[in-house]
């Protein structure tokens, strides 16, 4: 198994990336919360080392639902929660750019790349057809079809997530009131918030960095498609590549190499931990293609 069969988007130390990135956010936000629980709360024996009867020390739960709120807006929620769009835009930004290239590559190999598509690279880029280091051209982002498209890509994660934070927050809320209302060990109040975190914040976010930024990446493919094909006049579809490892969907399994105009191959992508990607195809020129 080829690592191009097992990541046909070429995306996966991105992935990492904002996962890590994630992992750290939500492992700061922890930290804070277990931090407020054992300095904040107030416990006096009752029985034994379980029981304890708290005292709020003028915080109430509303009190502490606005603060988690601060700390969430803080850790999480910064610059529209910029810190994780940025890999949605910068796979955005690789699936044009790998898709200009594929097309003029299979052009040149046809001979029908001509003066057309090398105005299409020139106007569309603001850079020479030679591409230096195509994928971290800010170029693609210049042109306004492009930039809309990414910024409601964006807004889609950035909504997405702070759908997670508040989630997360209101059970958050309840752990704590159920733990003030039974007695709980605060040691053992901070483990269940602590749980939360993870298994919401963590989890949850990190499907959604999974699959959007696989999203992004081949909304851009179809996209650079399209435009393409407006500036060549030369057909274009979507060939779709299926991660092959084992773990893929039987669906996506069988649409592996199979050919989808660009409107069907919208449809198709962006389904929860989807790896697939979405590849140009000149149907005119299927010759030339390996």
């Amino acid at each position: 198994m080829t690592k191009k069969n097992k990541d046909p988007t070429s995306t996966l130390t991105m992935r990492l990336r904002a996962l890590a990135d994630i992992r750290r956010r939500f492992k700061e936000l922890k930290r804070v919360v277990i931090r407020w629980v054992l300095s904040y709360l107030n416990r006096k024996l009752l029985v034994n080392a379980e029981d304890f009867e708290y005292q709020y020390q003028d915080m109430s739960i509303d009190e502490f639902q606005e603060w988690l709120n601060r700390q969430i807006e803080l850790i999480i929620l910064e610059n529209r929660g910029e810190w994780l769009t940025k890999y949605t835009r910068d796979t955005f930004k690789r699936g044009i750019m790998k898709t200009k290239s594929e097309i003029q590559s299979i052009l040149t190999k046809s001979g029908f790349y001509n003066d057309i598509t090398s105005s299409l690279v020139s106007d569309t880029l603001g850079t020479s057809s030679s591409f230096v280091s195509p994928l971290l051209s800010e170029a693609p982002l210049s042109n306004p079809i492009y930039l809309s498209r990414a910024n409601l890509l964006e807004t889609r994660v950035f909504t997405q997530l702070k759908g997670v934070t508040e989630t997360m927050s209101s059970q958050m809320s309840t752990i704590l009131s159920d733990g003030l209302l039974k007695g709980k060990n605060p040691r053992a109040v901070a483990r269940e918030l602590a749980e939360r975190v993870d298994k919401i914040g963590i989890t949850r976010a990190n499907l959604i960095a999974r699959t959007e930024m696989i999203n992004a990446h081949n909304t851009g493919s179809i996209l650079e498609a399209s435009v393409s094909q407006e500036t060549s006049g030369i057909e274009i579809k979507m060939r779709w590549l299926t991660a092959l490892d084992g773990r893929e969907r039987p669906t996506h399994r069988a649409r592996h190499k199979k050919i989808y105009d660009r409107v069907e191959a919208s449809n198709l992508i962006g389904e929860p931990n989807c790896r697939c990607s979405v590849t140009a195809f000149a149907p005119a020129l299927a010759k030339y293609y390996d």
